[in-house]
Order: structure tokens, then sequence, then C-alpha cells
């Protein structure tokens, strides 16, 4: 019996330990320390991770140890004394506030946290500029000893181009959806239609959704303006003979009430709803500007946007086909 006992404890002890071999780990973080010449000073710049996709937030770190036997005091004049500093995005989250001084005891460890925000126009032009591929960014965190007198660290990780995750067919909410999971905000994205195909001045329904994916609370920030919009081209005929129909865009939040800050709790929703055309529309106009060619069709192009900060806009596109007058 007792030898059964241990079979049994054993047999579970190895069940076990193949869960957890089998349980997918979290990368580990990536980091740089390093000593600050002529001073008892050093430094660690860590990221959570070393690989991120396009559009992925970037968590940092930097810690300052004294390791000295007397305090030292960082000075930065009129700067912060600690800085994280990355090109084209924002730090968002940072903890604790910028200090202009900063006193380390013997011994003492200073940390300061923040969380990178990549701007849209900023990836889209350098992905354009390296031709698809960004490859890495680099953090730099500056150490101001003296208003005068800085020192800098950095850390490469890698940013690779992101493939978006497909939209759960659980959580379609039409027939008639493009959706997505994207690494930009930890959000998925769907904007829907009621069909697909409709004949000239039928009434399209939009649905444009967002969800939290993450598993923390997620603020859409606009600023003055909305934290998530729709639009659609639009033409205004020309006023005098010779001049060409000028283009605009019609938003839906141009007639609707809208929210500039959207706080989305991990797993929540929300959804703005839009029917086009509009009493704005000049549908014969935009038909005609968007003819599909060689058939009598045109694609109508709704771009969805949502804000992760005030001018920095995201946008996601949905589309359908719309007869022209004659095809009735």
């Amino acid at each position: 019996m007792k030898r059964k006992s241990m079979w049994i404890l054993g047999m579970a002890g190895l069940c076990l330990a193949v869960l957890v071999a089998c349980k997918p780990q979290a990368p580990p973080p990536k980091c740089f320390e390093h000593k600050i010449d002529l001073t008892g000073l050093t430094y660690a710049l860590c990221t959570d991770k070393g690989r991120y996709r396009y559009g992925e937030a970037i968590p940092a770190s930097f810690t300052l140890t004294n390791t000295g036997d007397r305090a030292v005091t960082l000075d930065g004049g009129d700067k912060p004394a600690l800085e994280l500093q990355l090109a084209g995005g924002t730090w968002t989250d940072m903890s604790p506030a910028p200090a202009t001084q900063i006193t380390l005891e013997a011994g003492a460890a200073y940390t300061i946290a923040g969380r990178w925000i990549p701007d849209y126009a900023y990836l889209k032009k350098s992905v354009s500029l390296s031709r698809g591929h960004l490859g890495f960014m680099t953090i730099y965190a500056v150490i101001r000893l003296k208003p005068d007198e800085a020192r800098s660290a950095s850390l490469s990780v890698d940013y690779m181009p992101d493939k978006p995750a497909p939209l759960p067919p659980q959580n379609r909410l039409s027939d008639y959806c493009t959706g997505e999971q994207r690494s930009a905000g930890d959000l998925e994205l769907q904007i829907c239609t009621d069909k697909r195909e409709y004949q000239f001045g039928e009434t399209v329904q939009i649905q444009w959704q967002i969800r939290n994916i993450s598993n923390k609370v997620l603020t859409l920030d606009g600023g003055e303006d909305p934290a998530m919009d729709i639009y659609a081209a639009n033409w205004l005929p020309a006023s005098e003979e010779g001049e060409a129909d000028r283009y605009v865009e019609e938003h839906w939040s141009d007639t609707h009430a809208y929210e500039t800050q959207i706080q989305l709790e991990p797993g929540e929703t929300y959804l703005i709803e839009w029917q086009w055309p509009t009493a704005h529309t000049n549908l014969a106009t935009v038909v005609t500007h968007q003819k599909v060619p060689d058939v009598n069709v045109a694609r109508i192009i709704f771009v969805a946007d949502y804000a992760l900060q005030p001018n920095n806009r995201w946008s996601f596109t949905g589309e359908t086909f719309y007869a022209l007058e004659d095809n009735q």
C-alpha cells in the first residue's frame, strides 16, 4: 500500500512538472547595466522584453544606485535629473513625477519607470523609409549630474512588423465585418455594415467597435477631438464652370455628440453607429469619383479612427460597394 502511494505521488509530481514546463512563459526582461566612471553610481536600463511588434507600447525602467559611501545629488537645473527618451512617441504613466533634483544616500537606489506609446504618423513614415522593416528602437536614459554635465545610457530592442491577429468569429457584430486584434493599444477593432452591396440611395448601417483585449484599464484620449470617429469621402460640386469638385471628409462626429475620452476596462467595448449617406452627402458625385473601373459600382471606404493620445490618431478601414444611379 505504501509503495502504491509513493507511485501515485511520484506520478502526480511528474504531471505537475510537465504542466509547469509546458506553460507558456513570459519573455525575460532586457537590461543594460553599467557603472558611471569617476562616480559611485551604477545603473540598469530595462524593458519588459527584448522584442516588440509594430505599434506596441514599450514599458521601460531606469534604476540608479549609489554604491559609494556618501550621498550624491543629481541636479538637472530646469530639466529632469533623470529622464527616459525615445523618438516618435510619448512617455506616459511616468512614476515618480520628474524631479529636477534627486539625492541618493549611500547604498540607496532611485527608479523611474514609464510606458512609451508610439505615434502613428512617425511609425508610418519610418516604415516607408525603411521599406517596411523598422528593425529596432533605441531607448535612452539621461542622467544629469549637474545642469551642464549629463551622461546617457541606451538600450536597443527589436521592433518588428506586426501581422495583426484576425478577429475571432464569435466576437463579430454581424456577417459583414472587417476586424483585427492590433498591438497598438492592445485593442480589438471591427467595422461592420448590414450587408456588402447596396443599390443607389440605400442606407448603409455602420457599426464601429473597439474592445480592450489587455489585462489593464485603457484610455482613448482625443484631447479636444473625438476619442473615436468614422468618416467617409465627400465631394462638393464645383461652384463655377471649369472648377474641379472639392474633396472633403464627412465625419460621424459632425452631427453626433462624442466623447473626447473613453475609458475601457479589460474586456470592455465601446460602439458607435452611423447611417450613411447623410443629408450632407453629395451622393451622385461621391459614387462617380469612387467608381470601380469597367463596372457600374463604386467602392465606398469608411475610415474608423481612434486616439491613443491627443494628436496621435490611428485608423482602420472597411469598405462596401454601392451601385451607381444608372445601375438600379
